[in-house]
C-alpha cells in the first residue's frame, strides 16, 4: 500500500516537472533560432508525457473493468429476477382500527369510510395464521399477567411488617418507633453535605 503511494507520487512529480519543461520548451520554440537539440528534446519529453498518460488510463481501465462486468452481471441477474417475479412489490397495508373489545369494535366500525375494525384478540390471531407473530407455550393473558405474578423482595418486607404491626410484634413495633424518633432527630437532607455548611 505504501509502495503504490510512493509510486503514485513519484510519478506525479516526474509529470509536473515534465509539464515545466514543455512549457519552458514552447517558449524557446517560440523564437525564431530554434537549435536542433532543443527540438528534440522538446519531442522527447512530450512524447514521454502521452507514454505515461497513457500508462495511467491503462492502470484506470483495467481498475474500472472488473467494476464494469460486475456491474452488468447485476443488471442481468436483476432483468431475470424481474422476468421470473421473484421481485414483487409488497401489497399496500390497509388502515385497521384495533380496539379493546366488541362493544368499541362496533361503535368505531360504524362511519364512512368505515375502516375494518378487529379486537386486540382477533388481531394477534390473524398475525398468528401470517406467522408474523409466534405462537407462544401460554396464553397470552398468561404472558401479560406474568410479571404480576411475581413478588418483589420489597413487597415481601412491607406485607411482613403489616402482619407485625397487626399482630402487635414487639420488634417490629420497636423498630418502626425507634425509625420515628430517628427521623424527629434528623430533619430530610442533614446528613453529608461535603462541607457545604
Amino acid at each position: 500500500m505504501t509502495r503504490q503511494r510512493e509510486n503514485k507520487i513519484k510519478k506525479y512529480k516526474e509529470m509536473k516537472c515534465m509539464e515545466a519543461k514543455i512549457c519552458d520548451f514552447e517558449k524557446a520554440m517560440e523564437s525564431s533560432i530554434v537549435d536542433d537539440e532543443v527540438k528534440r528534446d522538446y519531442y522527447l519529453t512530450l512524447l514521454k508525457r502521452w507514454i505515461q498518460q497513457a500508462l495511467d488510463d491503462l492502470d484506470a481501465i483495467a481498475i474500472e473493468k472488473p467494476l464494469l462486468e460486475r456491474m452488468v452481471t447485476t443488471k442481468q441477474e436483476s432483468e431475470n429476477g424481474q422476468k421470473k417475479g421473484d421481485c414483487q412489490k409488497p401489497k399496500p397495508l390497509k388502515p385497521i382500527i384495533i380496539t379493546k373489545n366488541e362493544v368499541q369494535k362496533k361503535v368505531f366500525g360504524l362511519g364512512y369510510p368505515s375502516f375494518p375494525t378487529m379486537t386486540v384478540d382477533e388481531f394477534y390471531e390473524q398475525k398468528v395464521k401470517d406467522g408474523t407473530f409466534s405462537v407462544p407455550d401460554m396464553s397470552l393473558q398468561a404472558q401479560a399477567l406474568g410479571g404480576f405474578d411475581r413478588i418483589s423482595d420489597k413487597e415481601l418486607d412491607d406485607i411482613e411488617q403489616e402482619r407485625g404491626i397487626e399482630t402487635d410484634d414487639s420488634n417490629t413495633l420497636n423498630r418502626l418507633r425507634g425509625w420515628d424518633d430517628w427521623k424527629d432527630d434528623n430533619r430530610r437532607g442533614c446528613g453529608n453535605r461535603k462541607n457545604m455548611g
